[in-house]
């Protein structure tokens, strides 16, 4: 905080201004002339002034008593921190910027901020102690924030109030506005400052009482100290005063004021003088800090008749705003200013931020703006921040950063102290040493006696100068520490150069040696040109061979191939003749072994169908039982539904007529009150000031009353509409839940159902190949018996076993056949029990989507009636209160003119009278159709419910007839699968085996042709010939023409371009019957043709891969 020292200050009475004295010690000199008269200011105006929790005291004349003067207040306060949102310029409406900041009015707690324009979530809200929107004027900025501050200050207290915010939010115009005196009288538009002025000096001329005010106005601009106030455009200094654990500034002037006028003109003198400059966001931009201090000195007098001295002091701090260079447009100087304006509001921030998190060290003394706040963050002093945002969406950035830093500010506590009051003997005493301290420098300077300063000021001196040689030889420890950094620079430099002349000499080697290579690089080039000539000719030479390679190759195959293929085919006449005896031998084994199997099997399922008939049974009798219980109990629900809404609607009926009976009652007795009022008017005549105070309280204990009946009658509506709801919600949740748990059962039941299916089905399968299975083992044993009577007799055994296979085939393919019709018929089942479990399904599934379709239109009737419900009494509570307000202003009118009021008054009585009937007989309609509407809803519900009902009857009567359909379905099926499987087991048991027939159509005797020519290579000369006549675009066509052999081989067969010899080759087969010869000059048979076939088609699929 800031105190201040004069030299023999004027002393005045009440309403001027009392110069002081501060206990810090003074360093300038003291000129021999002094004030002639107590107008006169005093000469010396150099001083130290100390930014300290422990102002200095005053003597005043007047007493005053001031009780528990001594007491100190230790408790912890969180700074204080108000948000103040500007409205939009005329240039941003002109542009339609949309604002993105919402208050909750002119004054509130909380302020959003919308991040993202396209969802509401994105959304971040702030709370702080006091927020005020672009409704807010600077009156009600002063009486809510500064006003109580200010009380605090004339306690005792030191205060500080600081303006922070982003370039162009109005932070100079919350601290100074308009600043101009119109005759004594505050302009609309006036800041904090002025208002101060204005209002302090009203409270000290109300308490009559001796005081004294003094200010001084300083700037922080480029980190350098001016003083606003001074005549000589000289910078002051800081210091630390170590003594009173402050700040000290010498060369500030501290001047004396004895009016608001005189504060106002050092405010106008100090405002030409700072910094400002125009920017892209503000035309007059502060580039500076500044502090505007007021320190006043109030006496008091103690119960015993001894002077004391109450000293509060209130800085009015307005910071530059944190500015985006590239969005301001600022270049060179003005960059430069943003830089340490951006410099030290960062310092601030961390030094906000180490404490809210209690860190050990602070950095105040890292930007002098944060030293000369020192008290103010974490000190003795109590704080208020101002935090001034832009509602446009182009700084949305520094708007969130903004709050961010009031946010964190909020948790720093500070311990405000109460100044220390001293006794005027004490006071006395300090002013005697430091008179006789003055006289004694001041004889040593007019003795001249070698020694102009007295031996306490010469000793501070010389200390003074033992601290400046100590700085000094500190400061030339530095420069001898960069003087040696500069000579090691200087040596890394000339070892660089040295480098990099030697990287240039290796850099010209190297681009020799480049140059080199690149000759040696062409010249191989054309070698290379040649090499790869010579190279094209050897493959085509190479290729060439290696096409009558593969032609030869592929010729060796083919013999190959059709020597194995005959080898097969005579190995395969001679198996099949094995296996056809090995079959016959088991045939007979086999089938009396499947006749006794089949048998059981059918036994044991005639038992399983029989058993899933009389579960299937007692199932559908369950599902039955099941589902009309669930609906009974449903309509039983429905119907106790049905009387709680007429219930619900009986007692709303009731409370209707009640609130009718009460609004009729208050207008009748709100009519009675204003005939009273008319009656009292010569009474008021009298007394005007008491009536209107008077008529003030009844009508706000009529517009109280009528608030309250609104709110409980609002209160009443919502919870009948939450009642309703709670109960419709239940009645659907559980009717949901029968459904849901019904459909699982269904499923279930459809699961079942298809798992047993699919069990017949895999025994049905099982048996199928179990039949298989032992014919197989039956003709190997036929095989097996064939082959040992073979030697014996032969054609009587061929005979019987062909006959005995024909009759196991037929027998087998009709068991399969049945056992077919079987699966199918019970597929058949399968599907349409699952196709009617769909039906049914999808049927519930219609029921419950009608049900809820049913249960959100009745939600949507109840919250639709509860929001008109709500709109009526909002309107009706804004009507009352628009009559509240206009009752308010018509007293304020009456009190500024009396003779107007007394002749408007029966006037104002009967528009009281209209009013409240109008408003009686709007809030009657609105009552009416308030109920009219949830009337209307409850018939809806009703409605909805009776068609809920219907729906439940209607799917009860579906579902018993599905029932009784599946049961007649499950009988029908069941004897027809029996009938089935009896029909089956009697064919299969009058089924006997059949032999074999022989039917001569084995193959006999076949021939193969092959190949007997092919090519060979052309000479070198010749095919080189024939390459450098071909163009070069075309040489890698002819090699792959030349590479693929198969791919030559394939168009010589085509277009018969080859010569070829073909043979027959003669393959003779002895049968058991006779030997056969196949002509020599005969065609190839079906086998040799397919083998050509599908050599071809090797040829070609091989043609095509190497292509």
């Amino acid at each position: 905080m800031i105190s201040g020292r004069r030299i023999r200050p004027p002393i005045t009475q009440r309403g001027s201004s009392l110069s002081m004295q501060s206990l810090s010690n003074s360093t300038s000199s003291i000129p021999n002339n002094e004030p002639s008269s107590p107008n006169q200011k005093p000469l010396e105006k150099k001083t130290l002034h100390v930014y300290s929790s422990e102002p200095t005291p005053i003597i005043t004349k007047k007493k005053k008593s001031y009780e528990n003067s001594n007491e100190i207040n230790n408790g912890e306060t969180n700074i204080q921190v108000v948000v103040r949102c500007r409205g939009r310029s005329k240039r941003e409406i002109r542009e339609n910027s949309c604002s993105i900041v919402s208050t909750e009015g002119p004054r509130g707690r909380e302020v959003c901020v919308q991040t993202s324009p396209l969802s509401q979530m994105n959304t971040r809200t702030y709370t702080f102690d006091r927020v005020f929107g672009p409704e807010a004027d600077q009156a009600m900025i002063f009486d809510d924030v500064v006003l109580p501050i200010l009380r605090e200050v004339l306690d005792g207290y030191n205060c500080t109030i600081f303006a922070y915010g982003q370039t162009g939010t109005g932070k100079t115009y919350t601290m100074t506005g308009d600043m101009s005196n119109n005759y004594g009288v505050l302009s609309d538009t006036s800041g904090i400052i002025p208002r101060t002025l204005y209002r302090l000096f009203s409270i000290l001329e109300t308490e009559n009482t001796e005081y004294s005010v003094k200010c001084s106005f300083i700037e922080l601009y480029n980190e350098e100290l001016r003083d606003l106030l001074s005549i000589e455009d000289k910078k002051v200094k800081i210091f630390e005063d170590t003594v009173k654990k402050g700040i000290v500034i010498s060369g500030m002037e501290d001047i004396p004021i004895t009016n608001s006028s005189d504060g106002i003109n050092l405010l106008q003198m100090g405002s030409h003088k700072r910094q400002v400059a125009a920017t892209k966001c503000n035309d007059l931009s502060s580039r500076s800090h500044s502090i505007f201090t007021i320190t006043m000195h109030i006496k008091d007098t103690t119960e015993f008749g001894e002077d004391l001295l109450r000293v509060g002091k209130l800085n009015l701090v307005d910071l530059a705003g944190s500015e985006n260079i590239g969005r301001s447009g600022a270049e060179n100087k003005r960059a430069r200013e943003a830089g340490m304006i951006n410099q030290s509001l960062l310092t601030l921030g961390r030094v906000i931020n180490s404490l809210v998190d209690k860190s050990q060290h602070i950095p105040y003394r890292e930007s002098k703006l944060t030293r000369l706040l020192q008290d103010s963050l974490g000190g003795k002093t109590k704080t208020c921040i101002i935090a001034t945002i832009s509602p446009e969406k182009i700084n949305l950035e520094e708007t969130i950063s903004t709050l961010e830093y009031a946010n964190r500010a909020k948790s720093i506590k500070n311990k405000p102290q109460v100044n220390q009051m001293m006794t005027k003997k004490t006071l006395i005493k300090e002013y005697i040493q430091d008179i006789e301290r003055l006289k004694n420098d001041l004889n040593a300077c007019r003795q001249k006696s070698g020694i102009y300063l007295a031996e306490s000021s010469y000793k501070e001196l010389t200390e003074e100068n033992q601290s400046n040689k100590a700085l000094v030889e500190e400061q030339q420890r530095k420069i001898d520490a960069l003087e040696s950094s500069l000579k090691s620079t200087r040596e890394q430099f000339e070892q660089n150069m040295k480098l990099f002349i030697q990287t240039k000499k290796d850099l010209e080697k190297t681009s020799k040696t480049l140059e080199d290579t690149k000759n040696a690089l062409r010249k191989t080039e054309v070698d290379l040109v040649d090499t790869k000539q010579h190279l094209d000719e050897e493959i085509v030479l190479r290729k060439a061979h290696q096409t009558t390679e593969w032609e030869l190759d592929i010729i060796a195959n083919e013999l190959h191939s059709t020597l194995k293929k005959t080898i097969v085919d005579i190995n395969s006449l001679h198996e099949k003749i094995e296996r056809k005896t090995d079959i016959e031998s088991s045939n007979k084994i086999l089938w009396d072994e499947t006749k006794s199997h089949i048998t059981r099997f059918m036994e044991d399922l005639d038992n399983n169908i029989t058993k899933y008939h009389l579960f299937q049974f007692q199932y559908s009798n369950k599902l039955e039982n099941e589902i009309t219980e669930f609906v009974t109990k449903e309509v039983e629900h429905i119907d106790d539904n049905f009387q709680f809404i007429d219930q619900q609607l009986l007692n709303f009926e009731n409370r209707h007529a009640e609130i009718s009976n009460e609004i009729s009652t208050a207008k009748y007795e709100t009519n009675n009150f204003l005939e009273e009022i008319k009656k009292l008017k010569e009474k008021i005549k009298l007394g005007i000031k008491d009536g209107f105070k008077n008529l003030n309280k009844a009508t706000e204990k009529i517009s109280g009353e009528v608030f309250g009946e609104m709110i409980k009658f609002q209160q009443q509506i919502h919870n009948s509409y939450s009642q309703l709801g709670h109960d419709m919600k239940s009645v659907f949740d559980d009717t949901e839940k029968h459904i849901t748990i019904q459909t699982t059962e269904i499923q279930n039941l459809k699961s079942e159902i298809l798992g047993l299916s699919q069990s017949i089905k895999n025994k049905i399968f099982q048996i199928s190949d179990h039949f298989k299975k032992s014919l197989s083992q039956e003709q190997k044993k036929n095989s097996e018996e064939k082959m040992e009577l073979l030697t014996h007799i032969s054609s009587l055994i061929n005979s019987f076993f062909e006959k005995q296979n024909e009759r196991q085939t037929a027998q087998i393919d009709y068991a399969q056949s049945s056992v077919d019709d079987i699966s199918t018929n019970i597929d058949e089942l399968a599907s349409t029990f699952s196709r009617k479990i769909d039906i049914w399904s999808a049927k519930e599934g219609l029921f419950v989507k009608k049900l809820m379709n049913s249960k959100e239109d009745i939600k949507n009737n109840v919250i639709l009636s509860a929001k008109n419900s709500d709109g009526k009494g909002a309107a009706i509570q804004g009507n009352t209160q628009t009559i509240y307000s206009e009752i308010l202003q018509l007293i304020d009118a009456q009190i500024q003119d009396v003779n107007t009021q007394i002749q408007t008054f029966d006037n104002i009585i009967a528009k009281a009278h209209s009013q409240n009937s109008v408003h009686y007989d709007a809030y009657i309609q609105n009552n009416d159709s308030v109920f009219d509407d949830i009337k209307n809803s409850y018939q809806k519900l009703k409605t909805k419910v009776n068609d809920i009902k219907k729906d439940i009857d209607v799917h009860s009567y579906f579902v018993n007839d599905l029932t009784k359909n599946q049961k007649s379905e499950n009988d029908f099926h069941k004897d027809s699968i029996i009938s089935q499987i009896t029909v089956t087991h009697n064919k299969i048991l009058s089924t006997s085996i059949k032999n074999e027939i022989l039917t001569g159509k084995t193959p006999k005797k076949c021939n193969y042709e092959y190949p007997a020519s092919w090519k060979l290579t052309k000479p070198h000369e010749e095919i080189l010939k024939q390459l450098r006549k071909v163009p070069l675009s075309e040489i890698d066509t002819n090699i792959v023409s030349v590479e693929n052999p198969k791919y030559l081989e394939f168009k010589e067969l085509e277009n018969n371009t080859v010569e070829e010899k073909s043979s027959s080759l003669y393959v003779e087969i002895n049968s058991n019957s006779g030997e056969k010869l196949c002509n020599t000059n005969a065609k190839p048979s079906t086998n040799v043709e397919s083998y050509e076939d599908e050599f071809k088609s090797k040829i070609r699929k091989r043609t095509y891969q190497m292509v």
